[in-house]
Parts: structure tokens; sequence; C-alpha cells
């Protein structure tokens, strides 16, 4: 009888194990291997091989491999998380980006408007069409509709002569207000303009001028 290190106990009980069947597989011979210390056979302290169970031995689908949970397809909830985050921050800087550009380009229309107006409002008072005095409503000063442009109302700010000439210098000022009245005074469009943080009346017409809501003009006409 060969000693352990020989290695013959094993060569004997392989045959009967390891099945011809699962030969050329990735499986690994299937026995367990424990130590007894009185082996009756050998009589030596040695290391016994033990079968698998049977089921092992015999499956030969490929449902028995073991399979990588690497290789399954799917996302993880944090890899769901992660791009929806990615997707709000997208969608919200875009739709920021998007109300932006429509302010700006409300206000560049607004501008073109009145620059147009301005334009028109200075050969109607060169033509006499319309009074060069400042304009007046009510009890103070206010503006009036011009009424080429809907929306769109008009004030001369200043109306001063200049020496030793026929002309006038004047100051126009345009305001875009979508209501229907054909006249209304600074202390309407002083309260309608008004933001937090404004005193209870509003902010003055310089202040409005100064954020861009009121188009100043100024022009000297020489009437004809």
């Amino acid at each position: 009888m060969g000693s352990v290190q020989s290695g013959k106990p094993f060569k004997r009980l392989m045959p009967l194990i390891w099945r011809p069947a699962l030969q050329g597989t990735s499986f690994a011979p299937p026995w367990r291997l424990w130590k007894s210390p009185t082996c009756p056979v050998l009589g030596v302290s040695t290391i016994v091989p033990m079968p698998a169970s049977p089921r092992l031995l015999s499956c030969k689908s490929a449902a028995c491999r073991p399979v990588s949970r690497g290789n399954q397809a799917g996302f993880t909830l944090v890899e769901m998380l992660v791009a929806s985050a990615i997707f709000i921050v997208g969608f919200v800087s875009v739709y920021g980006l998007f109300l932006t550009g429509v302010k700006y380009r409300s206000e560049a229309d607004i501008i073109t408007r009145s620059a147009v107006a301005a334009s028109n409002v200075v050969n109607e008072l060169r033509l006499g069409i319309l009074p060069l005095e400042e304009t007046e409503v009510g009890d103070g000063p206010g503006f009036r509709r011009y009424r080429d442009q809907p929306g769109l109302f008009y004030q001369i700010h200043q109306s001063q002569g200049l020496p030793n000439s026929a002309a006038r210098k004047v100051s126009m000022r345009f305001v875009h207000l979508p209501i229907p009245q054909f006249e209304v005074s600074n202390d309407v469009v002083q309260r309608r303009f008004r933001r937090a943080g404004d005193p209870t009346e509003g902010p003055s017409i310089e202040d409005l001028v100064q954020r861009g809501i009121i188009m100043s003009y100024p022009a000297v006409i020489y009437p004809r």
C-alpha cells in the first residue's frame, strides 16, 4: 500500500467518482475532500475524496452552469436615479434658456416698434398732424395711444423752442401697454410696472426709463 504522498489511492478512486461524461467540460471534479484521522483501508491518516450529490454528477444542461451577474442586461436603481437627475438638470437648463430667449425677443420687438413709432411721430409733428406741446392727460403729464401701433403709447416729455430758430427740441417717450384706453396718466403707468420693493405709488418714470421699460427718444423738429 503506497503512502499518502504517492497519490495512488486518488488514482483508484477518481474514475469511480468523476464520471467520464463530465470530462471535457468546464466543471471541476465533483468531490469534496475531508480528512480522516484513522482510515480503515490505508491504516494511516490520509485525505479521502468524497463524491458530490448524484444530481450534480448527472446534470448536463445549461441551467446547471453558474451564470455571472455581470453579463445580465438591465439597469440598477442607482443608474436610473443618476440618469433621471441628469435629464431633469438638462431640461431645466434648456427651459430657462428658452424663457430667457422669449423675454429678450419680446423686448427687442418692443424696441423695434418704438423706434418705428418714434420716426413716424417725428414726421407727424413736422407736418403739424400732432401738436408739439407737452402731452397732458387730466391734471398732469401722461401718454396717448399711437393709432398706427396698437398697444403703443407715446408722450412728448419736453418741447422747447431753439433760440433764433423755428425749430423745437422735443423729448419723446414710448411705452407698450396692452390696454384699450386712449390716454393713460403717469400714475397708471407707474403702478402697472411696480415690482417688489418699489414704493406704493410705483417707480418713477425716470426709473422705468433706466430699466428699459419706457423708451426715450430726443429729436429736433423743424415745422413746415
